[in-house]
């Protein structure tokens, strides 16, 4: 493919940014191999990875198909007969592989070095527990948004010829329709870094633009109100979107949210890219006098930051809402990449300046995994409790479990089989978190032929037939005391 793009846009050799995308997703590649147990054994992750070897199925979940290309690590993993360590480090590895492929398309087949750069700066600027809170729907969306206008930014101009010709424009536009389609059914919020990259763009001068570039967004509202209109609502996403409905009126109180205040101190301690950044950009539009752009990029932050912060107004697990803290990265990056790396003054630098605030960024994420190595250290000590009594299976209360040192505990049953079973399946122990109304715990407590998850009870055989478990014993569920779960410290 010709590559028409001017040296600001490609990164020639001389620019160490080139090299940022080719550290960031090999250290992560490390971290991922290193950190799989923090990753894989917890929570969503254990729960779907557990669903996909016990079933040998993708465990699709409310029409979010695009988080295949992810679970088909484990799904091949097990089918090829791996270990079970081996299925959880090709889950954990996925979820880094996934990027590094659209990087290195970004990169080798459309020439885009900047779009790559973008990229890496999205898996790293805001990042530092959802490295660990891995199968975030979302952040595999944003990663397609971005691909997909790295694409746009590479061939939509009317000096590229990639589009002049028929069967190849008809290859592109086909490409780009079905790209548009799995990055809206991702998650209900990928809309918003789909429709900010595509104004943004639009917004910025230099080459001339085809008319293909301004029916973009219209294939991502097409798509909208196909799922809107065209499906019937999933609970999930019903409910999600749900809480949104009060945020004006908590936007009048929003700098007294608890969501806010722990906004403000984990920008001290985890999210000091953003202000920085922020500020940074401000200034640079403000001496550009290019007020359109400065007004666009903090009003879509604080826009942003408000719905966010007004509809997880209460004290939300810090993993799960950054996740949606990162979508912040993407509206700081575009600017920083497509426009403050273009001025001369200030791209001489921040040729030196992001390659370092990146590696800090890394060594950052790989730090974090204390807080989730911590929690997998209380479990596994709860499980040498647990087997000094007869059988495999135990129930512990919320009331008895150190709750905040295992963030949330829903999950344990899965946590709890996979971490005893790495031993040797014949030494699987499970425990299930007993809170709120659990009826199938009382109906079945005296069988000894069933699993108890978080939601529901299944039978040991559709457990035991992977091999990876083996729950033979015959006693039932047995309730441990704290004493009896952790000991008498």
């Amino acid at each position: 493919m010709p590559n028409l793009l001017p040296p600001t846009l490609t990164f020639d050799r001389s620019n160490s940014l080139r090299y940022v995308g080719w550290f960031v997703f090999p250290a992560l590649c490390v971290m991922a191999w290193v950190f799989y147990l923090e990753r894989t054994v917890f929570l969503d992750a254990a729960f779907q990875s557990f669903t996909v070897i016990t079933t040998n199925e993708l465990a699709i979940q409310v029409g979010r198909f695009g988080a295949a290309v992810t679970q088909v690590f484990p799904l091949v993993a097990v089918r090829l007969g791996w270990s079970l360590e081996g299925v959880l480090r090709a889950y954990s590895m996925s979820f880094v592989i996934y990027p590094f492929v659209l990087f290195l398309l970004l990169v080798g087949v459309f020439r885009n070095g900047r779009m790559g750069l973008l990229l890496a700066l999205f898996y790293t600027l805001l990042v530092s527990h959802t490295f660990y809170w891995i199968q975030s729907e979302l952040l595999q969306g944003c990663a397609l948004v971005i691909f997909f206008y790295g694409i746009a930014d590479a061939l939509f101009y009317k000096d590229h010829p990639a589009l002049d010709h028929p069967l190849r424009a008809g290859a592109i536009y086909l490409l780009m329709t079905g790209l548009s389609v799995v990055i809206i059914f991702f998650h209900p919020v990928t809309f918003i870094p789909f429709f900010y990259i595509w104004l943004f763009m639009a917004m910025s001068g230099g080459r001339e633009k085809r008319k293909a570039f301004y029916l973009l967004p219209v294939l991502g509202l097409g798509v909208m109100l196909f799922k809107r209109f065209g499906l019937p609502a999933n609970a999930y996403d019903t409910a999600t979107t749900g809480l949104a409905d009060s945020v004006l009126e908590r936007a009048i109180h929003f700098f007294s949210l608890k969501s806010t205040q722990n906004f403000y101190a984990d920008c001290v301690t985890d999210y000091y890219c953003f202000p920085v950044l922020l500020l940074t950009i401000i200034v640079f539009y403000a001496k550009q006098r290019n007020f359109l752009k400065l007004f666009f990029v903090v009003g879509s932050v604080l826009a942003y930051l408000v719905l966010v912060n007004c509809t997880f107004h209460w004290d939300v697990e810090q993993f799960y809402i950054e996740s949606h803290y990162q979508v912040l990265s993407v509206m700081l990056a575009v600017p920083l990449v497509l426009d403050l790396l273009r001025a001369p003054r200030w791209r001489r630098v921040l040729l030196f300046l992001i390659p370092a605030v990146v590696a800090i960024r890394v060594a950052h994420i790989g730090w974090q995994h204390q807080v989730y190595k911590k929690r997998i250290v209380i479990e596994q000590n709860m499980l040498a409790h647990a087997k000094t009594f007869d059988g495999q299976k135990f129930m512990v209360s919320i009331d008895d479990l150190p709750i905040k040192d295992l963030l949330m505990p829903w999950a344990l049953p899965y946590e709890t089989l996979y971490l005893s079973a790495l031993e040797h399946p014949d030494s699987s122990i499970t425990v299930l978190c007993m809170q709120g109304e659990q009826p199938y715990v009382t109906e079945h407590a005296a069988r000894t032929d069933l699993f108890f998850g978080p939601w529901g009870i299944q039978p040991d055989t559709s457990v035991e037939k992977t091999g990876y478990f083996r729950l033979q014993d015959t006693i039932p569920y047995r309730k441990l005391s704290r004493v009896e779960a952790f000991g008498s410290n």
